[in-house]
């Protein structure tokens, strides 16, 4: 592949990671990864996470421990444990093992939970505060710490279960003496962890929550399912059952020749121009 060509395909990554994800689980993994290998950042990290989790795995083992460390570090636990789940036992302990011993529980708590379960897919990383814990304590632990969603305080009780929510702005407002349990905004129910995912993408909820706090079995607050996750989870069952994804005519207007070279790392030119003007014409 020329400068030229390679550069654009650096690019067709960063701009278009979905569809790069479909093109590059059509291609032998070991030059896959070179080429995720060499894309920024945060480019990897949105063309691995856009990727069916079982093909995005074998990737990880051409990986070197310093790169594992530097996408493991950028990606989210749901992202990462639904890659790991899929990955040999050497691979997901080399991983996880660059990982804070926090991350690393969280992991693999969600490695545990069924594929197919609400619990696979949850979001750990908020802002859990004890009810008896004083507005100033909540507070530290908001500036020590950085959360992926960071909307309210979820007030638990002493055995972890679920009693409210608490708007950050509220919190902020609050005499810092005050005890977050009596400033709850409201009371909120929790769904099991254990769910199937398509049984929530039905839910009536969502028409008025883009989020939705999860429980164990044991009662206990682990985090929120987020809509958006559910409809990611959609989009990769899709990509499954169909991995020839047609693209729009914009798509190959723009990047044609590029999505061709990535095609031709592993196929003869016959083949991969067949490839594409299949996807051309469907």
């Amino acid at each position: 592949m020329s400068d030229l060509h390679y550069s654009l395909t650096l690019h067709f990554l960063q701009a278009e990671p979905v569809a790069a994800a479909r093109k590059l689980e059509l291609v032998d993994d070991t030059h896959a990864a070179e080429i995720v290998k060499d894309a920024p950042l945060d480019s990897a990290v949105n063309v691995l996470k856009s990727m069916i989790p079982s093909v995005a795995a074998k990737l990880f083992q051409h990986f070197s421990n310093e790169q594992c460390q530097k996408l493991t570090e950028s990606m989210e636990i749901t992202d990462l444990s639904a890659i790991l789940r899929y990955v040999d036992d050497k691979t997901r302990s080399k991983t996880l093992s660059l990982l804070s011993k926090r991350k690393q529980a969280l992991c693999r708590m969600l490695i545990n939970y069924p594929e197919y379960s609400i619990g696979s897919m949850v979001e750990t990383n908020v802002l859990i505060a004890d009810s008896k814990m004083e507005v100033s304590e909540v507070i530290l632990r908001l500036r020590t710490r950085d959360y992926s969603y960071l909307q309210w305080v979820y007030v638990v009780d002493s055995s972890h279960a679920l009693l409210g929510t608490l708007y950050i702005g509220d919190l902020l407002k609050a005499e810092n003496k005050t005890k977050v349990g009596t400033l709850l905004n409201a009371k909120v129910a929790t769904v099991n962890a254990n769910t199937d995912l398509n049984t929530a993408m039905e839910w009536g909820l969502w028409e008025h929550n883009d989020s939705v706090p999860v429980a164990n079995k044991q009662k206990e607050f682990i985090g929120v399912l987020h809509y958006f996750k559910l409809k990611h989870f959609a989009s990769i069952n899709s990509a499954k059952e169909k991995q020839n994804v047609s693209f729009s005519s914009d798509l190959f207007e723009v990047y044609g020749d590029t999505i061709i070279n990535m095609l031709e790392l592993v196929q003869p030119d016959e083949i991969a121009s067949k490839n594409i003007q299949k996807n051309e014409s469907e």
